[in-house]
């Protein structure tokens, strides 16, 4: 039962950080681009996305 737990805190951790990298990386694209809306979804999305990755990776490599 406590490997779920700590494994679930690296995957909610890596989400949470992939949607603050993403959000930041989308307001700053967006602003350029003067389409602040969509880059902010685009950066959240990728960064949930990648942030997941991250956390998978994280995990596999602590199983070994």
């Amino acid at each position: 039962m406590q490997k779920n737990q700590r494994g679930s805190g690296k995957l909610a951790t890596g989400i949470s950080l992939g949607i603050a990298i993403g959000a930041g990386l989308g307001v700053a694209i967006g602003s350029v681009t003067r389409e602040v809306g969509m880059w902010l979804g685009i950066g959240v999305v990728c960064g949930i996305a990648f942030g997941v990755a991250f956390a998978s990776m994280l995990e596999k490599k602590d199983k070994e």
